[in-house]
């Protein structure tokens, strides 16, 4: 199964945090799908370590996700195509990203925002 890990998926994985719950954990673990971050995550991040809401630096993360195999989806033309289509069901604009990637490659996200769940895609709840 193709699987799209939400940008607090990361960060909470990479963290060993114990909000991550057994399903999302044991997907991490089981090694028999294909795990994809976003860049757009990745710029989230950025963001929000320069504005001093979290430690993790976007070049760490990158670091740990290439040192895992886990690569990492640029943003491309069809993604922002899909993106524009999108009901504004979500304002954030890196969770929308994330979202239109994930009907690109017809994947799954692991999340807890319920808000892309709306979205009428598949998820895995991210949280215990």
């Amino acid at each position: 199964m193709r699987l799209l890990l939400d940008t607090h998926v990361l960060l909470w994985w990479l963290g060993d945090n114990p909000r991550l719950g057994p399903e999302a954990r044991g997907r991490f673990q089981r090694g028999d799908d294909e795990l994809y971050a976003s860049i757009a995550s990745l710029w989230e991040i950025a963001i929000k370590n320069r504005t001093g809401k979290i430690d993790a630096t976007a070049s760490l993360i990158a670091a740990h996700l290439a040192d895992c195999a886990i690569p990492v989806l640029p943003v491309e033309l069809a993604h922002l195509t899909l993106l524009e289509q999108l009901p504004l069901i979500h304002r954030d604009p890196f969770d929308r990203m994330v979202v239109a990637q994930a009907l690109a490659l017809s994947a799954t996200v692991i999340t807890d925002d319920a808000m892309i769940g709306a979205y009428g895609i598949p998820c895995i709840a991210a949280g215990k």
